[in-house]
Formats: C-alpha cells, sequence, structure tokens
C-alpha cells in the first residue's frame, strides 16, 4: 500500500534539520535581501570581505572582466530579480570559476545558499575559500559548513562564535540554527563537543539545551539528549519540540514510560499537534489500535481544518483495516491538492476497486506522469479486465506509453501481460516482438518475450531471444538458468544445459529457481542423489510447490515413496491448485 506502517521512532529528524536549515538562511541574508538581490559588483572596484574579526587583506580582484562576464553576471542578476535564484547561481559559479575572482566567487556562494543546493554551495563556497583563505568570513563558514565541505570544525567554529555573538541576529534563532548547519558533518560526536564549547556562555537559555540534545540524539548519546531536553523543558515546560526530542532520546527499556509521559504532555498543552500525532502513532504501532484512533478523533475534533491531522487519521484508519471511513478524507485531501496527491489518488482507488470499480479506474486514470504513474495505470488495466474490457485496458496502457516514454518497458510489459491473462499469448509475443525491433537489446523484454514463446512452444524463438540475452547481459543469471532448464525439462542436450546451469549457479548461488533447476538436470541425468541435495536446498531456500513437485518426484524414484508422499502432500495443503503439484500427485499417488 502506498502508507508505511508508523515506525517506532515519533521524531522526525529530518524534518527538524530541514526547519533549522530555513533558519539559518534567513538569518544569513534577511527579508530585503531575499527580495531584491545587490547589483552585480563593477569591475574594478575596491572588493572587501565582510568580516567579523580583525581587518584581512583585501581578496584577489580581477579587473580584466570581458564584455561576456559582464553580459552573463547581468543575467545572472535579472534570473535573481526574477525569483530563479538557482539559475544565477550556476551562471555565477560558472563565472567565478572563468574569473578566478573572489568576489564572484563570494556572490555564487550567496546565490547558490539561497537556492538550497548543498552540492552547488560546496562549490561555490570552496572556490571562495580558495581565492579568499583568510576571509575568516562568517557567511563563508556558513556555506561550507551547510554544504557538508568544511574540512576541520576547528576552522568553522571561530566565525560560528562571532555569529552567536553578533547583535546582527538574536542569539537564540542562531543557536537553533547549529544543528542544521552541522547536520551533514561526518563526526557527530566532534560536532556535539563543539555545540557544547559555542552554547556553554548561553545555559540560561533553553535554546543552547535544546541543540545540545538535538545534536546528542544524532551522535547517539541518548543519555545526553534525555538529560539537555529535560534542561530545556525545566526552562521553558511548554516547549514542544523539546518534548518529543525527549521522548526519541529515552532507552528502549523505558520507550513506554516516556511515550506516556508524552501523552499527558499532549493532554496539558493540546495545541501541541506534533507531540499528540507521535503519541497516536506510537499507540498504533504498539497494537493499541483503538486507542490510537480515539486520540486521532480528538485531534480532528480540535484541528478540524488541519489537513496534515487529517491525512494523519486516514493512514491510521488504512493501517487499521476501515478503508471506508477513510473515503471521505481521502477525497477532501486530494481535493486540497494535499502534498502527493496522486499517492492520495492510488490509495482512494484502491478502495473503491470492489465496490465503484469505474470511478476507482476515473480515479487511476486522473494520476499524472510521476511516481505514481504505472502503478495507478496498471491498476486501473486490471480493474477494467475484470470486468471484460481488454480492449479498453490496453488502450489505458498504449495511452500511458505515449504520455510517459521513460516507462515505456513497464507499460509494453504490463500490455503483454494483460494479453496472456486473456488467453491472447501470441498477441502478446507478437506486442514485446515489435518492442525488440527498435530495441533489440532491451533485456527485460527478451527475456520476458523468450517465456512466452517457451510457452507457445516456439521454442527456436525462445532460444533465440535468451542467447541474444546472454550475449548482451551475461552477469545475469535468469538466461542462462531459463535455457538449461528449458533443456533439462524437455530432457534434450542435458550436456549444454550443464553448462548452463553450472553458469547460472555461479552466478546465483543460493537463488531458489536455479538450484531447482539445477536439482531437475541432475534428475533427467539419472544423478538422484545429487538431485534430492540440490532440491532440499531449493526447497529450503524457497518452499514453492514446482520444487516440491521436483523433490517429491526424485524422493519417489529413489524408493523414499513415504517422505515423498508427506512432501507433496504438505505443499498441496498451501498450493490446492497448483497444475504442476496436481499432475506429479496424481501420477504417483493413485
Amino acid at each position: 500500500m502506498p502508507f508505511s506502517a508508523p515506525g517506532s521512532s515519533p521524531v522526525l529528524r529530518s524534518s527538524l534539520h530541514r526547519s533549522l536549515c530555513a533558519l539559518a538562511l534567513v538569518a544569513a541574508f534577511g527579508a530585503s535581501r531575499a527580495a531584491e538581490p545587490p547589483a552585480p559588483p563593477l569591475p574594478g572596484a575596491e572588493t572587501q570581505s565582510v568580516p567579523l574579526g580583525t581587518p584581512q587583506p583585501a581578496p584577489k580582484v580581477v579587473t580584466d572582466l570581458s564584455g561576456e562576464i559582464l553580459y552573463k553576471t547581468m543575467l545572472a542578476e535579472i534570473a535573481a530579480a526574477r525569483g530563479q535564484v538557482e539559475l544565477a547561481a550556476y551562471i555565477y559559479v560558472d563565472v567565478a570559476q572563468r574569473t578566478q575572482d573572489a568576489r564572484m566567487a563570494r556572490r555564487a556562494t550567496e546565490l547558490s545558499l539561497a537556492s538550497g543546493q548543498t552540492e552547488l554551495t560546496g562549490k561555490a563556497a570552496k572556490l571562495w575559500a580558495a581565492l579568499e583563505p583568510k576571509a575568516s568570513n562568517s557567511l563563508q563558514a556558513l556555506a561550507l559548513a551547510m554544504s557538508g565541505e568544511m574540512g576541520k570544525l576547528e576552522d568553522i567554529e571561530p566565525p560560528l562564535r562571532r555569529m552567536l555573538e553578533s547583535e546582527t541576529t538574536p542569539t537564540e534563532v542562531f543557536l537553533l540554527q547549529l544543528p542544521g548547519l552541522l547536520v551533514r558533518y561526518p563526526d557527530k560526536a566532534a560536532a556535539l563537543a563543539m555545540v557544547e564549547r559555542l552554547t556553554q556562555p548561553y545555559l540560561n537559555m533553553p535554546e543552547a539545551y535544546f541543540v545540545r540534545a538535538v545534536m546528542a540524539l544524532s551522535a547517539g548519546d541518548l543519555t545526553k539528549a534525555e538529560r539537555a531536553s529535560q534542561k530545556a523543558l525545566d526552562l521553558r515546560p511548554d516547549w514542544e519540540a523539546a518534548a518529543r526530542v525527549k521522548a526519541q532520546s529515552v532507552p528502549k527499556a523505558r520507550q513506554t514510560q516516556a511515550m506516556e509521559e508524552l501523552g499527558r504532555f499532549g493532554k496539558r498543552y493540546p495545541q501541541s499537534i506534533g507531540a499528540r500525532e507521535d503519541y497516536a502513532r506510537w499507540l498504533a504501532s504498539e497494537g493499541r489500535k483503538a486507542e490510537a484512533a480515539e486520540a486521532y478523533e480528538r485531534l480532528r475534533a480540535d484541528f478540524p481544518n488541519n489537513d496534515d491531522v487529517i491525512f494523519g487519521a486516514v493512514v491510521m484508519m488504512v493501517q487499521g483495516g476501515e478503508s471506508e471511513k477513510a473515503e471521505p478524507l481521502l477525497r477532501r485531501l486530494i481535493d486540497h491538492n494535499y502534498r502527493e496527491v496522486d499517492q492520495l489518488r492510488l490509495q482512494l482507488g484502491l478502495i473503491l476497486e470492489s465496490s465503484k470499480p469505474d470511478e476507482a479506474v476515473s480515479v487511476y486514470r486522473s494520476v499524472q506522469p510521476g511516481a505514481q504513474y504505472i502503478t495507478a495505470r496498471a491498476r486501473a488495466a486490471q480493474v477494467l479486465i475484470g470486468q471484460g474490457k481488454t480492449e479498453e485496458a490496453r488502450a489505458v496502457l498504449a495511452e500511458a506509453s505515449a504520455k510517459s516514454p521513460d516507462n515505456a518497458v513497464e507499460l509494453t510489459l504490463a500490455q503483454a501481460s494483460l494479453l496472456r491473462q486473456n488467453k491472447q499469448t501470441a498477441a502478446a509475443l507478437e506486442l514485446l516482438d515489435k518492442y525488440l525491433v527498435s530495441k533489440p537489446d532491451e533485456h527485460e523484454v527478451l527475456y520476458q518475450a523468450a517465456m512466452l514463446a517457451e510457452e507457445l512452444k516456439r521454442y527456436d524463438v525462445m532460444e533465440q531471444r535468451l542467447r541474444h540475452l546472454i550475449a548482451v547481459r551475461p552477469e545475469q543469471s535468469s538466461a542462462f538458468n531459463a535455457l538449461g532448464y528449458s533443456f533439462a525439462d524437455r530432457n534434450i542436450r542435458l550436456e549444454e544445459a550443464d553448462q548452463l546451469l553450472t553458469q547460472a549457479i555461479k552466478l546465483s548461488p543460493d537463488e531458489a529457481a536455479i538450484v531447482d533447476s539445477m536439482g531437475w538436470l541432475r534428475f533427467r541425468q539419472n544423478r538422484l542423489d545429487s538431485a534430492a541435495e540440490f532440491l532440499r536446498k531449493a526447497y529450503k531456500l524457497q518452499a514453492d510447490p514446482e520444487i516440491a513437485a521436483h523433490l517429491g518426484e526424485v524422493l519417489w524414484k529413489q524408493g523414499r515413496q513415504d517422505e515423498s508422499r508427506q512432501v507433496l502432500q504438505q505443499a498441496r495443503k498451501s498450493s490446492p491448485d497448483n497444475a504442476a503439484l496436481i499432475e506429479v500427485m496424481d501420477r504417483l499417488l493413485k
């Protein structure tokens, strides 16, 4: 299903980090800069960094700027003014690399930071640092930190300290930026130690303890995280974020106690939507579904217009098997274009399939090209097949192929599958062969075409497709296995089958289907002990009814009729309609 089960972790760290990074950008640039970017630097003008410490030497300045460079900087500034910040940043990075001008590198860094492109920010900041290595500039440090390109923490600690001491940004605001700035730094313990040093003068502020808690949690130090988050709550008892971090920080043995405490926090401060949702999700993960449903009902009553709360309730209902109750809520979220709206459409279609199949098809067809497109079109086609509308099902998939050429392989295979299900195997093979005319090396289509050809007993076509697949994908075991098994099953060219299956085993030694193929080949070669050994291993890897049929036949021929009967009868209980199993049992157990 599109909805994943709730995890045991109630705190969404990535969301917290994204919020903190956003705070950092606001602090770094200010509202006025975002509204109207400054004019580009004039050629030959004096350029100084903006140090927060002692004055630094002027950076390298290139005064011989060509008309092309001036034109590009003008284009970049126009793009920035129009809100195309990422494009402006790319242009400035290119200009800075061409000119090796520190001013251009600084402007590239400013713009790439504003665009949120971490890779581009790192490239710009590294270039700026190389051109102006002694700048000790806070913006430079910020850029390096956010891009994860800082080399040593000692290089970034002084400018971060100066930013904390600066009067341009409230201290509590910049404190909250620290975890976001350091989210990409690999040595989490070292980053925690630096944050502890930086926050030492501010321990009268709850924000100082909160960022210590977040960094300790990131470093895996649960004891420090719990202690620091509690101190933040001592200073600010209604701080929801601190309460959520504390609930995440406790060891597993005390998780129940911590989550019940979070539930009480939500009752004391009912505006804490996140904490209340964390508690409801935890209840569901513990199997306390009635209490979880009640918690979400209270949230919906308190916040009837909050789509995030409604989405949480939908997830709870779907996972609890109450999809019908979720239907009207899903429709509301879709009307509001909530988040990943196509995922919601897919879920609504699944709910409607049994009771309103025509509407389900309509909902699936409303899904736009993207992550859910192929699944939605395949489901629509499946529903139409169930209604006997084979041609309409094919039309749905053909339309999808035209709209989403990047997914042509999946959609072509889906069409072939539908034709085969409708007993039109020859038409399915014709469809795949037509596709292979323009793309003869497409491995998935080659394999499925071979399997269809085998089903039609067109063994020459099957072999041709599999030989071609072996040529274009010699590292894959599937073609070796399919051709080797076909020879073994038809009891022909057993020596060649041995070579093919030996190679398949070499490539995928623990794939049940391949081990089964080798066991069946050994049976054809009358090497019964080896056959039984391979088939026992295959059946242990995967309790498949066809493997059971092979193993039962080998055991019977070995004279182990009781064991054979036991294997076959046990497999029949779980797979009563398997044709291979039925055929073997009818033949042996008369």
